[in-house]
């Protein structure tokens, strides 16, 4: 069984952002002629999470192999092979955190998710307890693993995520994924909240804010390797912390899906050594009252053979995006509609325990 549910079948919005591909398709759209009907389109939109993170460049990917404008070449001659009428949109939200409830309240079409907070939202634990459950979400796909990354200023000379003690330390925005595991791991590292300084920002500000001198550190929980990081490190020596074993294995005792991952040297300018550190799955989550055939045709879309390249080429957690580990690390019941494609294509009959990924390769 490649998850916990494989084989089940059953606030505020950050921004309104398009991403590029996502606009592309908009603008495709509009020059497809001025006669079209306003029933002639559909508007779906993917939940993301901060412009600067991974999330997003993904979810605009994700939009531009699903959407079929009207007037678009047709499929078999180079042309769109997403739902005819479709236009997928990727939206900016504060993340993870924020995507489960908008997608579970029927806010947001779809979002895309930490696979350990999906499982939180709809258990309600953590931050979704009591009203704040959010048992409609439902899996349409696993997308890839994202990686637990502590960021240093090289100069501050912290060794150790214990040795955050006192210093200034971006833990992302309320809403995202990244600040509740950033929180246990300091916890779990003997910090309490008073120990240090948090700041509660997007990657991208945090970045800034490391560029001038006004952070010490930084958490993010997202591919490998982030744009925004690599750009942090081409302009000032960082280096990224490992995760201790005893941490590991804590965290994975609470939540199953957690992965062992390495950052692997050159992940980042001026990487000297492999870092050994903590994954999980993002999965693309809809709610439950999506019709069937609408996510059954999203799939067919996104796992279709031409849109292969497009999401390899397109960003490097493209390239670790497929059918073959569509059901890797679900924590929540697949969508029926989700189940219906999976089985058609053989990958949900025929699940096996999972081959985990152990490294985060640049």
């Amino acid at each position: 069984m490649r998850g916990r549910f494989a084989h089940t079948s059953r606030r505020r919005i950050a921004g309104r952002k398009i991403g590029g591909l996502a606009l592309c398709v908009l603008l495709v759209a509009g020059l497809a002629g001025g006669a079209l009907h306003a029933q002639d389109l559909r508007f779906f939109r993917i939940g993301t999470g901060s412009t600067a993170g991974v999330n997003f460049s993904i979810g605009g990917l994700i939009s531009s192999v699903v959407s079929n404008p009207p007037g678009s070449r047709p499929c078999d001659r180079g042309g769109s092979c997403g739902i005819p009428g479709l236009i997928a949109v990727a939206q900016a939200t504060q993340g993870s955190a924020d995507n489960a409830r908008e997608v579970g309240r029927g806010r947001l079409d779809s979002g895309i998710i930490q696979a350990d907070v999906a499982a939180q939202a709809y258990e309600g634990k953590g931050a979704f307890t009591g009203a704040n459950r959010q048992t409609a979400l439902r899996a349409l796909t696993s997308l890839y693993p994202e990686t637990l990354q502590v960021v240093v200023r090289r100069d501050a000379k912290i060794t150790s995520i214990a040795g955050l003690k006192g210093k200034r330390v971006s833990i992302d925005t309320e809403g995202s994924g990244t600040q509740p595991l950033a929180r246990n791991v300091l916890a779990r590292a003997g910090l309490k909240p008073t120990d240090f300084k948090p700041t509660m920002v997007e990657l991208g500000l945090a970045v800034d804010m490391m560029r001038n001198g006004q952070l010490d550190a930084l958490f993010y929980v997202g591919g490998v390797p982030a744009p925004a990081i690599a750009q942090l490190a081409e302009v000032m020596p960082i280096e990224l912390l490992p995760l201790p074993p005893a941490i590991f294995a804590a965290l994975r005792k609470e939540e199953p899906a957690y992965l062992a991952m390495t950052i692997l040297t050159g992940s980042y300018a001026g990487m000297t050594a492999d870092v050994a550190s903590l994954g999980i799955y993002s999965l693309w989550v809809a709610n439950s009252k999506l019709s069937d055939d609408m996510a059954y045709n999203l799939l067919k879309a996104l796992w279709h053979k031409s849109a292969q390249p497009m999401l390899a080429n397109g960003h490097l957690a493209g390239r670790q995006m497929s059918l073959a580990s569509a059901l890797n690390g679900l924590t929540i019941p697949l969508h029926p509609g989700a189940a219906r494609f999976y089985t058609e294509m053989g990958v949900l009959k025929n699940a096996t325990a999972p081959a985990q990924p152990t490294a985060a390769k640049p």
